[in-house]
């Protein structure tokens, strides 16, 4: 209906704020006449009472945005902003509707986001990239809205509804092969998610495996890289901790991460911080280049000097960690996590303590026992079984996900990475 019409049978329901507003709409379809609605003021610093402390809109339930979308509750929440869950009543859809925070860098990083969805879109025309479809984008109240088909859970939120079991090896393989197809679109479009998570992808429906890439709100183009810490701790990539220059390749460490997330049910790099999360990422991509297929290589002279950094909090507690080579056997023992133990190649880990100097399979001196050339089968299954020796079941079936580390994407990255 026009304007002027929703004026006359909705003015006793609407805001003298609104009865202003609705003038600047050439079309109305829905005004939110059930809702609470917000008092507006004549105060800029919180534009005019429509935003929290945050810049975050302050929505209200059956309210409408736009004069067309109907609240009907929140989708998820970040730094960015929130997303709602509205009702189209322009289309009689369901819709998920991004709303960003009243911030001057965030509305560029939308603008961004902008073309880089509107680019997607026009390149997947077939809609088999897997990557979420951007419907329209508009500004409401000083706030930039962009809208989204609605799909539902991510995988997440699937994982722990599933208490974190994790998935069959079947099903990690049917979203492998989609999130890879999905890598491989973005890369062929010179464009970096930088921060693909089980939170960012979501299933299409609820019972069924096809999934989505969303999220595309730190995103950027291969030469127009606009940030130097990007990605969610659990999944960022080496050269993003040390600042090096990247490139789509930290969307294939995220991959990687997601992948044995899904099997395990749970992060294979959990981080408490910043430093820890660099003690086990050196011990880890020892694991991964022997899995690819090459001896155990010291990491680039940048990674040794972020990881043996001292800290000390206040006197309180002060981190040593090793600071030469000859500590490597131990270094392993003690950064590795148990979980990722099955996952270790013959010859990575130091055998029971027999007197002398350890060795490990490289050559490298260490401060336990002799090691030979190749190890023993039987001192790498005590260690294994020291470490977690009341799930021998779980530890086996994470040892049958070997392989993945195997495969030649994993070798490839490696390659790029720490060659």
């Amino acid at each position: 209906m026009t304007p002027g019409a929703a004026l006359k049978q909705y003015k006793n329901s609407m805001s003298l704020f609104e009865q202003g507003e609705i003038l600047d709409y050439p079309q109305v379809y829905f005004v939110g006449h059930k809702a609470k609605k917000p008092r507006a003021t004549a105060s800029s610093a919180d534009n005019n009472g429509f935003d929290d402390d945050r810049g975050d809109y302050l929505w209200n339930l059956n309210d409408h945005i736009g004069f067309r979308y109907e609240i009907l509750g929140v989708l998820g929440k970040g730094s960015f902003g929130q997303v709602l869950k509205c009702f189209d009543w322009k289309t009689n859809q369901l819709t998920a509707l991004k709303v960003i925070r009243n911030k001057k860098r965030f509305h560029q990083q939308a603008l961004v986001e902008c073309k880089l969805l509107q680019q997607l879109k026009q390149r997947d025309t077939d809609g088999t990239a897997s990557v979420v479809h951007v419907t329209d984008h508009f500004y409401f109240r000083s706030h930039m809205c962009i809208t989204f088909e609605m799909l539902s859970i991510n995988l997440y939120e699937f994982i722990k509804n599933n208490k974190f079991q994790g998935m069959s090896l079947s099903l990690v393989r049917r979203i492998a092969l989609q999130l890879a197809n999905s890598l491989k679109f973005l890369r062929k479009q010179n464009i970096i998610h930088c921060d693909l998570k089980p939170e960012n992808i979501l299933l299409r429906s609820p019972n069924k495996s096809s999934i989505k890439v969303i999220d595309f709100g730190s995103s950027c183009l291969v030469h127009e890289r606009l940030y130097t810490y990007i990605q969610s701790r659990f999944y960022r990539a080496p050269e993003v901790i040390l600042g090096l220059p990247y490139d789509t390749a930290i969307d294939m460490w995220s991959f990687g991460c997601i992948l044995a997330e899904l099997f395990t049910g749970y992060p294979i790099f959990p981080g408490e911080n910043e430093v820890r999360l660099r003690v086990r990422r050196n011990a880890h991509a020892r694991v991964l280049a022997c899995a690819a297929g090459r001896p155990p290589l010291l990491p680039p002279k940048a990674f040794l000097r972020a990881e043996f950094k001292r800290q000390s909090v206040r006197g309180r507690e002060r981190i040593t960690y090793p600071h030469a080579c000859a500590q490597r056997a131990s270094y392993l023992m003690h950064a590795c996590p148990p979980r990722v133990a099955p996952f270790l190649p013959l010859g990575c880990l130091p055998v029971a303590r027999t007197g002398g100097a350890a060795r490990l399979s490289n050559g490298a001196a260490g401060p336990a026992a002799p090691l030979n050339a190749r190890g023993s089968h039987a001192a790498q299954d005590v260690f294994r079984q020291r470490l977690q020796p009341a799930h021998r079941t779980q530890l086996a079936r994470q040892a049958a996900a070997a392989g993945l580390a195997r495969s030649g994407l994993g070798a490839a990255y490696v390659g790029q990475t720490f060659h």
